[in-house]
């Protein structure tokens, strides 16, 4: 029975994140993935870090986070931050820890938490997508 090593691939991460009082899209929120102090590589090209909340993705992001062997080669646990900003409503951050895929997990998903976002004091809620 083979060992099922790790691979030089890290789960998706998905999560959702909503308006804490209405459970409302907020369109032209930005959710950031970090890996220290920089945003994380992706995978391709086509993903965007950060991303971008609109009315269709219904609050829900996703990213896969490029391995970099130079930095999380040897880890049991790789550490990111999610970072959730709008000039409507309190910037979050939350941290995520994800291990390496090993081989019988490759397209694995990690699923983070919902996140509510506070608006800040003295906005109205007028411009959030039920």
């Amino acid at each position: 029975h083979p060992v099922d090593t790790k691979t030089n691939l890290l789960p998706y991460l998905i999560g959702e994140v909503l308006e804490e009082s209405t459970l409302s899209i907020i369109p032209g929120l930005k959710v950031t993935l970090m890996h220290g102090d920089s945003a994380a590589k992706l995978m391709e090209d086509g993903w965007k870090n950060p991303y971008e909340i609109t009315k269709a993705t219904r609050g829900y992001y996703h990213f896969w986070p490029a391995f970099d062997g130079a930095i999380m080669s040897g880890r049991d646990m790789v550490e990111f931050k999610l970072v959730f900003s709008h000039e409507k409503l309190q910037e979050r951050t939350i941290s995520v820890s994800v291990k390496p895929n090993t081989h019988s997990e490759t397209g694995r998903a990690v699923s983070v938490p919902l996140v509510l976002l506070r608006l800040k004091e003295g906005i109205t809620a007028d411009f959030l997508c039920s």
